[in-house]
């Protein structure tokens, strides 16, 4: 039975870092896991658990900063190194400081740039002071009660039949949606769990002046009878 191989996510802002970083790690016999998404970057390594993650700063969904966060707060062992270019290089140590990354690797990133840093790369993980930060980034909030689509105002009093209006919404589903404080349909970038998938995490708001978001569709008024 073959050794078996170690790996890597690789969350890279362009598709040339991330080729480069792929190549260079498939050379060593490394095994490669790809990613373009914050979120998606927290649930593949909860998942998969790598040895290595790299991750670039600018990334939709979570950013580089959080997402290492999350994955250290998941796992305090998770060994980051932030990929930047030089502009944002120090962002990039600002970032490592506080998510405990164990390097900065400068683009364009060479196989020599890998070598000459493989042992901090590979070193001891640091502490993570940020992770004392991250609730104060993301306040737990407790999720508002959801109202129901015969309980929204107005709903049982709309003129007329259901009409689809932008998004494909109907005019009920738009009032729930608003007494909701979401837009119809929509269950934002944590999911339909309202946890953060795979972790367990609670969901936190999109912004300061969000709520949660419901973990159920909205639905369509129940005629009177009911």
């Amino acid at each position: 039975m073959g050794e078996e191989r170690q790996s890597v996510l690789i969350v890279a802002d362009n598709p040339m870092t991330e080729g480069q970083l792929k190549g260079i790690f498939y050379r060593r016999k490394w095994e490669t896991i790809v990613c373009e998404d914050g979120d998606k970057a927290v649930d593949e390594y909860v998942e998969h658990k790598p040895d290595l993650v790299l991750l670039s700063l600018d990334i939709p969904g979570l950013d580089g900063h959080l997402a290492a966060l999350e994955m250290r707060e998941t796992d305090y062992d998770a060994r980051i190194a932030f990929v930047t270019s030089r502009t944002r290089l120090d962002t990039a140590e600002d970032a490592a400081f506080s998510a405990g990354a164990t390097a900065v690797l400068v683009t364009p990133v060479t196989a020599g740039d890998v070598d000459e840093k493989c042992e901090a790369i590979m070193g001891e993980v640091p502490g993570a002071p940020g992770l004392a930060d991250l609730d104060e980034l993301y306040p737990e909030m407790e999720p508002e009660p959801l109202v129901m689509a015969r309980d929204a105002p107005h709903a049982r009093d709309a003129p007329g039949p259901s009409r689809r209006g932008d998004c494909g919404a109907t005019q009920e589903e738009a009032q729930v949606a608003e007494a909701n404080h979401t837009p119809a349909g929509d269950f934002g970038r944590w999911g339909r769990s309202g946890a953060l998938r795979g972790t367990g995490r609670p969901q936190r708001p999109d912004g300061p002046d969000q709520g949660y978001r419901g973990d159920i569709a909205p639905i369509r008024a129940l005629p009177e009878k009911y």
